[in-house]
Parts: structure tokens; C-alpha cells; sequence
């Protein structure tokens, strides 16, 4: 917030790798490529957008750009961490994978994806 440098995707990425994360960007083309980076540890800071209807349970109703972090998948569930819930307890959160689909695969599918600390 101190920089008012919402959206600026790769002044992010240099901010985290300034505090010992490195990371870049990534357009993901499917859930394989998820599961891959899952499979290494490395959670997604996804970059979603949907309407009022489109993302069951989500911490807001809608939003035109609005980051969680991809930290499992569980069958037909993603499993996220949304800052957007009201308490830190309803942080983490089970979308459906097919409603992901629409609100961030098909809308750029693009995430962060963080190394470990160096």
C-alpha cells in the first residue's frame, strides 16, 4: 500500500526477491502445471477476476483483480489461502476447480510462483 504499486507484476516480483524471494511470472495453461509447482513446494499467488455468482464461497462477491494463494489440489478443489475473508481463521478455503477454471485459467490463468527464501 506505502507504494501504491498495485498491478505493477514485476515491481512485485522484484520487491520480494529485495526480501529473499525469488520468484517470477508464470502463465499457467492448465492444472498440470499447477500440480507441478504444488508438487515442489511452491504455492501460486494467483490473479483472479469474477462476477457476483461465479467463485462459490469466496471472501468477496466480486472483483475485476483480487490475488489468493494456490497452496493444494484436492479432487474437484482447489484449496487456497483468500486474505479477502473477513477472520484469519476463513483464510484458507476450498474452491471448486471448475469455477477456478473460468475465473483464472481462462482469464490469463497468469500467478506468481515464489522460490524458497534465499
Amino acid at each position: 500500500a506505502p507504494t501504491d504499486r498495485y498491478g505493477v507484476w514485476p515491481a512485485a516480483v522484484r520487491a520480494a526477491a529485495a526480501h529473499g524471494l525469488p520468484g517470477y511470472l508464470l502463465r499457467f495453461p492448465d492444472w498440470d502445471a499447477v500440480a507441478w509447482c504444488l508438487g515442489r513446494g511452491l504455492p501460486i499467488v494467483a490473479s483472479v477476476r469474477y462476477t457476483p455468482g461465479e467463485l462459490t464461497n469466496a471472501a468477496i462477491p466480486e472483483t475485476t483483480g483480487h490475488l489468493i494463494v494456490i497452496t493444494g489440489l484436492d479432487g474437484a478443489a482447489v484449496l487456497v489461502n483468500d486474505p479477502a475473508a473477513p477472520t484469519a481463521s476463513k483464510v484458507p478455503r476450498r474452491y471448486l476447480r471448475d469455477e477456478l477454471t473460468r475465473t483464472w485459467l481462462a482469464r490469463a490463468g497468469v500467478g506468481y510462483v515464489f522460490l524458497p527464501p534465499v
